[in-house]
């Protein structure tokens, strides 16, 4: 059988046959079958995407509907479970080996290097207080787009690693905005010997700079309010919010606390002023 795609932003019968089915499957809550194709419907079919094997994307096309509405072993949702902390027995203490001076060498080929292209999830360096940093955590740039990664070096080896990604106090997800824009192409990211941030990214130019009363944010020359803990100055670093990214650069965002992925929809600023 045929199925019609429906993704992002698609609206009618076909989206709300999907919304149904999920809802019975338990990936979408119950009162979600507006027909509107949203975050909460994409997020939810990036859950059944995963739990059934299919490529992730949030995209409902041919595949993805014929799991859904006709795989007899389809997987329904279920809910991530936490293991229980196990507490640890202490181990009886024995005195160290002493070592020859052989077991100081190093094995054959042995590095701590990292191989480039080899992506790795390592903590960074330095987390701001009140955040926590999802150790699994990734963005992914629109539907279909794959997982942000960007090319760091250590040793003076490179490899590509994804941007750190952290929840505040609220559950809100929270990035390196030096790192994010690291990550896409077209995004260009000075920061000036005053101390001054000036993002270029999908025709918007935003300035932040700290003042007297805290930090100040402009859009293509004009002061726009943040809310509180939307962009942050850290240890040298600014971090922002997904709430900073819908403000400044009129984005949309979907957070899943489950897999600790941010997916960006950031539409050229021609495309948005047309749209409105």
């Amino acid at each position: 059988m045929g199925y019609r795609t429906v993704q992002w932003q698609d609206r009618g019968s076909g989206v709300l046959k999907v919304q149904k089915k999920l809802i019975e499957l338990g990936y979408l809550a119950e009162g979600e079958d507006d027909g509107a194709y949203g975050s909460k419907t994409t997020a939810a079919v990036r859950r059944f995407q995963k739990a059934n094997g299919l490529s992730v994307d949030g995209i409902a096309g041919q595949a993805t509907q014929t799991r859904l509405f006709e795989d007899p072993n389809v997987v329904p949702y279920s809910p991530p479970t936490v293991p229980p902390t196990a507490t640890p027995t202490p181990a009886p203490e024995t005195p160290a080996p002493t070592a020859s001076p052989a077991d100081d060498l190093p094995l054959p080929g042995a590095s701590s290097n990292f191989p480039v292209d080899t992506v790795t999830t390592e903590a960074p360096v330095y987390t701001p207080d009140g955040l926590t940093l999802l150790p699994n955590g990734s963005i992914i740039l629109g539907n279909g787009g794959a997982t942000l990664t960007m090319t760091v070096t250590q040793d003076g080896v490179g490899y590509t690693r994804r941007p750190s990604l952290w929840v505040n106090t609220v559950g809100s997800p929270v990035m390196s905005l030096r790192e994010l824009a690291a990550c896409i192409d077209d995004w260009q990211l000075e920061v000036n010997e005053s101390g001054v941030w000036v993002l270029s990214a999908a025709g918007y130019t935003v300035v932040i700079r700290e003042t007297d009363s805290g930090l100040s944010v402009m859009v293509d020359g004009s002061a726009v309010a943040m809310e509180s803990g939307a962009v942050r100055l850290d240890n040298g670093e600014l971090y922002i919010s997904d709430m900073f990214l819908r403000t400044a650069l009129r984005a949309t965002t979907i957070y899943d606390s489950d897999e600790q992925s941010l997916i960006l929809f950031v539409r050229n600023k021609s495309v948005s002023t047309s749209a409105d």
